[in-house]
């Protein structure tokens, strides 16, 4: 069998132009992206040395050696705009509470300044603003956040340090990194414990938190008291009683007694099952103090 084609010439005659044109312009795009980075790298490079925005991130020895390393060649952005990992690390940082941290702690708004434009030099600034915010979210969500001598404790869980040379490698790497930057919280159990607590406390706090109990008597199995009442919904609040059915009841009875026992017992309170001074004044501790508590802890 053979097969024959033809071809038509006024079809040719109109494809011919355009293929024409295109490789004729060809050149001029490729050196369009070429002449992008050039300037991308060399705005880079200067950024770089003089740290116009005092980031101290940009002044880390691993930062400076992981770009002289890749020639100055941008992280997260090409000619055509952000790269993929720029996104994911956006996203990241602008959850960083789920974490336990602040979003605004890195760099968001610097980050939208220079988001939306593709120019060399906002690029290059946007590259190394998006670069210090992954160290310092880095290190702040794998080793914490506070400096444990700041704290008005006398013993911290001394965690081990980020390799951050690894780290910006591992992202320069990978198309999509929010697999290496979920990996990074501490996989413990008591981590998760404490970003559990932390949400539930948060919670009580955008409800407007509790009111604090007033001088009143001794509360104990047995006592009537509006007090008691106060106290049920109190200890429902942090997670003491589970379920509570007889809330309105100002009795204080033996499931209260339990309650409270539980209470004094996570915060180092003499387990009586008594509301006396001591535990009176655990009970009045603000929930924005005790967030703060379980941030302390958390880093």
């Amino acid at each position: 069998m053979r097969f024959t084609f033809t071809i038509n010439p006024l079809a040719y005659g109109v494809c011919l132009p355009a293929i024409l044109l295109l490789l004729l312009l060809w050149p001029a795009f490729a050196n369009a992206e070429e002449s992008w980075h050039t300037k991308a790298s060399g705005h880079l490079e200067k950024l770089l040395a003089q740290n116009p925005q005092e980031l101290p991130e940009l002044d880390e020895p691993v930062v400076k050696a992981f770009y002289r390393g890749r020639d100055y060649v941008p992280l997260w952005s090409n000619a055509e705009g952000r790269l993929e990992r720029a996104y994911d690390l956006l996203d990241i940082i602008g959850n960083a509470d789920e974490e336990a941290l602040e979003p605004s702690d890195y760099l968001l708004a610097d980050i939208r300044q220079y988001w939306t434009t593709d120019a060399a030099e906002s690029s290059a600034r946007l590259d190394l603003i998006l670069t210090a915010a992954l160290f310092r979210y880095g290190n702040h969500v794998y080793s914490g956040r506070l400096n444990p001598h700041e704290l008005e404790v006398e013993w911290y869980i001394q965690n081990t340090s980020l390799n951050s040379a690894k780290l910006l490698n591992d992202v320069a790497a990978n198309d999509s990194i929010l697999q290496i930057l979920r990996q990074l919280p501490p996989p413990h159990s008591s981590y998760q414990l404490l970003k559990n607590e932390l949400r539930r406390f948060r919670e009580i706090k955008r409800q407007g938190g509790w009111k604090k109990f007033a001088s009143g008597p001794t509360l104990e199995p047995g006592v009537q008291h509006n007090q008691v009442q106060q106290l049920r919904q109190r200890l429902q609040q942090t997670g003491d009683i589970d379920e509570c059915a007889v809330c309105t009841i100002d009795i204080f009875d033996v499931a209260l007694e339990k309650a409270v026992k539980r209470f004094q017992r996570r915060h180092g309170l003499e387990v009586d099952g008594r509301v006396g001074r001591q535990t009176r004044l655990a009970l009045n501790i603000d929930v924005t103090e005790k967030i703060r508590m379980i941030l302390s802890l958390i880093h």
